[in-house]
């Protein structure tokens, strides 16, 4: 009689638990990650780059292996000439950020992501601006006495 109370109790718990819980461990067990691949497709493409259509595609599957070759698993699909396209759409798009870019190249100043970059930059656009300042001072006050 005392087994069949503790082997009622233990079922009766298990069942209070999976009943609480039944959502996480279904969630758990069914949701897995990078079961599909996720399909992409070039929508934008600014020629005004100086790269190619098919150098960019290029590249962009050589991003693509480095994230599935450490887990053997097909991450992502390139999807060309789709109708639907893909889930994932990547833009090439050549705005006014990358023509300032272009600007400062051809003054001869150099552009990167770090902090020497943008103090340097810095430096030059404050020494400009007090090189203006005076000026803009000069051309005010002989506008004003014309």
């Amino acid at each position: 009689m005392r087994k069949t109370f503790k082997i009622l109790t233990l079922l009766l718990t298990l069942g209070v638990v999976w009943y609480l819980f039944q959502d996480i461990v279904i969630n758990a067990v069914s949701a897995r990650p990078c079961k599909n691949p996720i399909s992409y497709s070039l929508v934008a493409f600014d020629e005004r780059f100086g790269i190619s259509r098919d150098y960019f595609i290029n590249a962009l599957k050589e991003a693509e292996s480095i994230w599935e070759k450490p887990i053997e698993k097909d991450l992502f699909v390139y999807q060309e000439n789709s109708k639907k396209g893909g889930i994932l759409e990547v833009n090439l798009v050549y705005d006014y950020r990358q023509a300032a870019t272009n600007k400062l190249k051809s003054l001869g100043i150099v552009v990167k992501e770090n902090r020497a970059s943008y103090d340097s930059l810095k430096a030059k656009f404050l020494e400009t601006k007090s090189e203006f300042e005076p000026e803009k001072e000069n051309f005010d006050k002989a506008a004003e006495d014309f």
